[in-house]
């Protein structure tokens, strides 16, 4: 299980049922290397428009904010 506190709410490490897409990202690349899986990147680069980004953008575009 991914207990990374920068991932947190992210939505490849929430339950389906808080609005996540399930338990899918262990956290180890985040863990070991500062950063989101090259998969994640990929997935943000391809669905926005900016060419720069920091890994706080991917982050945070990454947040679910918790279903009640």
């Amino acid at each position: 299980m991914n207990n990374d506190l920068r991932c947190k709410g992210c939505r490849y490490n929430t339950f389906k049922t808080k609005g996540g897409n399930g338990k899918i990202c262990n956290g180890i690349t985040m863990t070991k290397h500062d950063r989101c899986p090259e998969w994640v990147i990929n997935e943000y680069l391809s669905s926005s428009t900016k060419v720069w980004f920091s890994m706080n953008d991917v982050v945070l575009s990454n947040k679910v904010w918790e279903v009640k």
